[in-house]
């Protein structure tokens, strides 16, 4: 017996000492001191009682502010979305949560973005250990720990020191962790602002109006893919269909939703792509007493035609989101019907929209000498019969035009080239009407 009592003895002050091991490790190497998760989730615990959950990706984290629900709904809400959240990460946030308060509302931001992915092909895994990093043990936590990669990652996943080991010979860097991690900032779970984005509160990140993107001003890359947005994996369908049991055992009201995105991100899916996936996500649901709602069907009565309400193509700023959450907090309040609020489809939404360039998206390749292309196409309403003449104007060089008006949207820059690129479209119908938008590249 004694003998027993000894090794047990033996073994918990071996774990004792590789926590605290860990623990001294982690103070040394690991520099999580701009990390707003950090911070979201030590307010979690510090909430008297959370009646309403939001969870999902950066488009939750950046879209719902609590606040205004807290005021209009007359409930405590809180945000624990986290960038690139996945849904078994929000399973795992949604756990945690109702551990320790008493849920009545969940509502899971669902970005298509983030629904074709397989969890076997997780080599990344920085947006899952952002979650699991500041959540307190648990056997959920252990379990998702392994079930978000490959085993060899294993010793990263349980191990946080781990992934910073090769720091631990900078004695620079350690001195800098060290001050940064000695600052009442840090200690408080005060948010270090980059001056772009702040912690506003209950989970929510804040972007500035200085952020706004000014007359579809977008040129960014995009995937040459051509996929359906229709075919999801079976990973997100089983996370889905996982927390759904969840809230449904819990006696949880469940509710979908997707924030809104600009139109330039979602019309260079393809027209007629993102209506495949409200189906698929609709489909999902029927028979259950989930709801979805789609914001990106939201009336331009409600949520403007403007590219200045998003810092990006898919994340609106402070603006954006103060209008949305406003909007979305009078919905449920029942102020505004739904068969007011939603067009029936988004291909129905664009059909209704002035006609409009979005912006510009561009893909690179290789030619067989190697050289390199980028493929960019003039983002526009679709089914508009419309027109463009475009004139580029280098940043280097004397303004030529590209393309006299012509119902072509393609063009080939060099990766390499900057300036910018103006393109002045009309009907085919009206060529007195014209339009132009500047795009910087």
């Amino acid at each position: 017996m004694k003998a027993k009592m000894k090794h047990i003895i033996c073994f918990l002050l071996f774990c004792g000492l590789l926590v605290g091991t860990g623990k001294f490790f982690r103070y040394l190497l690991v520099d999580d001191t701009a990390s707003y998760t950090r911070i979201t989730f030590h307010e979690m615990y510090e909430q008297d009682n959370i009646d309403v959950l939001f969870v999902g990706s950066s488009h939750c984290d950046q879209s719902f502010i609590p606040d205004i629900f807290d005021e209009k709904l007359g409930l405590n809400t809180f945000n624990g979305g986290t960038s690139a959240q996945h849904p078994d990460g929000s399973y795992l946030v949604i756990k945690e949560a109702a551990k320790y308060n008493e849920i009545k509302q969940i509502y899971l931001e669902l970005y298509f973005g983030l629904a074709r992915h397989n969890y076997k092909d997780r080599t990344e895994l920085t947006q899952f250990y952002i979650i699991a990093d500041y959540l307190r043990p648990s056997i959920d936590k252990t379990l998702y720990l392994l079930s978000i990669s490959p085993k060899e990652y294993y010793s990263n996943n349980f191990i946080l020191a781990r992934r910073y080991w090769t720091k631990f010979f900078d004695a620079d860097y350690v001195k800098d962790v060290l001050i940064k991690k000695n600052t009442n900032a840090y200690k408080n779970y005060e948010y270090i602002s980059n001056g772009t984005s702040w912690y506003y509160g209950k989970g929510y990140l804040a972007n500035s109006e200085k952020d706004a993107v000014r007359d579809w001003n977008f040129f960014d890359m995009r995937n040459p893919s051509t996929a359906s947005l229709g075919d999801v994996s079976q990973d997100w369908v089983d996370s889905l269909e996982d927390i759904i049991s969840f809230c449904e055992k819990k006696n949880i009201q469940l509710t979908l939703v997707s924030a809104p995105m600009s139109n330039y991100h979602l019309v260079r899916q393809g027209n007629g792509n993102y209506d495949k996936y409200i189906t698929t996500v609709q489909n999902l649901i029927a028979g259950t007493d989930v709801r979805y709602y789609d914001f990106n069907l939201c009336k331009e009565t409600y949520i403007p035609n403007s590219s200045e309400l998003f810092k990006d193509a898919g994340h609106m700023n402070y603006t954006g989101a103060k209008l949305f959450s406003t909007l979305f907090a009078d919905f449920l309040n029942g102020e505004i019907p739904e068969n007011e609020l939603f067009w029936d489809s988004y291909v129905e939404k664009l059909a209704h929209l002035e006609p409009t360039v979005f912006g510009v998206s561009y893909y690179d390749s290789q030619t067989d000498n190697d050289e390199a292309l980028r493929h960019c196409e003039v983002i526009a309403t679709p089914d508009m019969n419309l027109e463009y003449e475009i004139i580029l104007s280098p940043a280097e060089g004397e303004p030529y035009k590209l393309q006299d008006f012509s119902a072509n949207r393609f063009f080939t820059l060099q990766p390499d080239e900057h300036g910018t690129v103006t393109v002045t479209y009309r009907p085919s119908s009206s060529p007195k009407e014209t339009a132009t938008c500047n795009i910087t590249y």
